[in-house]
């Protein structure tokens, strides 16, 4: 009998400190819930957290999306009311990255679209201090 595929998500975070583990699943928790899904076989809107969005499933397209939306302030931050810090963007999109390469290595994701959504999952840099400009 076959063993079930582990889940990307879960093999991904095995790999990370505990403090890396929860910050990365809660950036994943959050990107899965504002991103918008394909619907089901019976319609309606789909709803994911970080363990069971199909990330396979993202496109180059949406990759780029998603990274615009983070750096360009999009998205705010609930604790916070701010749009996320270029560190933030950066564990979020680390994160990502991390899990599209699990879902390659499963061979859930073609190395091709992989390769091309990874391209576009650059980090941002982190906005000089204004001592450093001066």
């Amino acid at each position: 009998m076959k063993q079930p595929e582990a889940n990307a998500v879960e093999v991904y975070l095995q790999g990370l400190s505990a403090r890396n583990m929860r910050t990365s699943l809660e950036a994943l928790d959050l990107m899965a819930q504002r991103l918008t899904w394909e619907t089901g076989p019976k319609g309606g809107k789909r709803t994911y957290d970080g363990l069971t969005a199909p990330w396979w499933l993202l496109t180059s397209e949406k990759v780029v999306a998603l990274r615009a939306a983070l750096v360009n302030g999009e998205w705010i931050s609930e604790n916070t009311g701010e749009p996320f810090t270029p560190t933030a963007v950066n564990r979020f999109l680390a994160a990502l990255r991390g899990v599209m390469r699990q879902c390659w290595l499963q061979g859930r994701m073609p190395v091709a679209a992989y390769l091309d959504s990874v391209a576009k999952l650059k980090s941002v840099s982190p906005v000089p201090s204004r001592a450093a400009r001066d």
